[in-house]
Parts: structure tokens; sequence; C-alpha cells
């Protein structure tokens, strides 16, 4: 979301920052997560010890931070006022509110992980069924060929012996 009106973020702590823009990602063990870009506040400039420049864009004094999706909670999302609640501190470390919910959002965690991970695991059967249908496909023609090849015998064989009976008759 681009944004042209205000548009706070509140962290449990009780600091603030002014945010920009937001976005989801996941991260590569596919933990869905959001992506924010912020202005802090000065309480967490002077708290975290944040430095223009090296933390901060110098120019507009912005930073991207990523944050579990589970933790950010979207209060209002107009175009022109907004508010977001955020969960951990400004460095997603754990407060004493975040931590009331901590195991539920570990389990979330690992579900998502699983479902990465079985979706590698049908992408690869599926492939493995594709390479099956295949081989099935080839050993069923080549069945098929010997099976032709056994009758063409066979007609011929009749029909040599056919001619045999034929010529004994006459």
């Amino acid at each position: 979301m681009e944004s042209s009106g205000t548009h706070f973020l509140e962290y449990s702590d009780g600091t603030f920052a002014e945010y920009f823009r937001k976005r989801i990602i996941f991260s590569d063990d596919g933990i869905k997560k959001w992506r924010i870009w912020l202005r802090p506040g000065k309480d967490i400039i002077e708290l975290y010890g944040l430095k223009v420049g090296e933390d901060l864009d110098r120019s507009t004094g912005i930073t991207v931070k990523d944050y579990d999706y589970n933790d950010v909670h979207v209060c209002r999302d107009d175009p022109n006022f907004s508010r977001i609640w955020i969960e951990p501190d400004f460095n997603g470390d754990p407060t004493p509110y975040s931590m009331r919910n901590a195991h539920l959002k570990e389990q979330i965690k690992n579900f998502q992980r699983q479902i990465v991970a079985l979706k590698v695991m049908v992408a690869g059967n599926q492939e493995e069924m594709t390479k099956m249908v295949s081989s099935k496909k080839e050993w069923m023609k080549e069945v098929m060929d010997v099976v032709l090849e056994a009758m063409r015998v066979k007609k011929r064989t009749t029909e040599d012996e056919d001619e045999g009976y034929e010529g004994a008759e006459q």
C-alpha cells in the first residue's frame, strides 16, 4: 500500500512509528511475513540507538522491517488513515504481551513449514507419477507390439496349414 495520509503503527511496548508502505512476503523457509517501510519515532530511535545512514535512510529517515504475519494486526487500513498494531517490539523481540500467545504462533509457523514441505513432496510425487504413466504407456505399447506380432505369426501359420490341407486334398 502506498500511503498519502496519516499511517501509524504502535508496538505493544507503547512505542510508535509512521509507516509508508507494507506488503506480504514469504521467507526462505515459507513463513508468511509483513515487510513494512517505516519512520521510527524519537523514542524508538533513542531506545534502540538507531543511526542515520546506518539504520535509517539518510534522506528520509525510513527503515524496512519484517515481522511475522501473525504478529501484525491491521486495525484500520484506509487510504488516508491507517493504524497497525504490532505485538513484538521494534526489533521483533518479545514483549510481555506478545509472550501470551507465543506457543500458538510457534505452532502456526511449524504448520506453515509443514505446508511448504508437503507442497514439495506433492510436486515430487506428481513428477514421479508422470514418469510412471509414461513408462506404463511405453510398456503397454511394447506388449501390444508383441501381441500383434504373435497374431501375425499365428495367422501366417494358420494360412500355411490351410494351404497344406488344400494341397493334400488335391
